[in-house]
């Protein structure tokens, strides 16, 4: 029975020895990560023919983000199809915002991605900020490129 199993995990495996198929497996991932080095984060670079819809489910991995319920609008940022509201704004109403913490009703505030990458709704990544905040922060980065560009 065993000698069975082991003979059909061998087949399945197109009968190459077990170090071949793992290889195999590491040069697929080798190339994923070689994939997410090349795309490089920036309004411009982000601007591709099409948008790689795996990479943006990875990114939004658990949020319930694909390209079936979702799109990319003409500023970047995703949608949902169903109700044309923005994702990001959805998840930091429903995991981040809470009356306690803050003043004001949530659409007075804005959220803010800290990694300035739009397809990125983790968690980790948004910010609830007021209008002021987030004009300062931006603010902030702007100068950072002017001088960088002077140099």
């Amino acid at each position: 029975m065993l000698r069975q199993v082991l003979i059909q995990e061998w087949a399945r495996m197109g009968g190459t020895s077990r170090k071949k198929h793992e290889r195999k497996h590491e040069k697929r991932i080798n190339k994923e990560k070689q994939k997410d080095k090349k795309f490089i984060y920036g309004r411009n670079e982000m601007w591709r023919k099409y948008f790689d819809w795996y990479y943006i489910e990875t990114l939004n991995k658990g949020l319930g983000v694909s390209k079936k319920n979702s799109y990319v609008d003409s500023n970047g940022y995703l949608r949902w199809k169903a109700n044309d509201r923005l994702v990001h704004r959805d998840i930091a109403k429903q995991c981040i915002y809470n009356k306690k913490s803050f003043a004001l009703p949530f659409s007075c505030y804005e959220v803010h991605h800290k990694n300035r990458n739009e397809l990125d709704n983790n968690l980790s990544n948004l910010e609830i900020l007021n209008p002021e905040e987030h004009a300062l922060v931006h603010a902030g980065e702007k100068k950072k490129e002017k001088t960088k560009k002077a140099r």
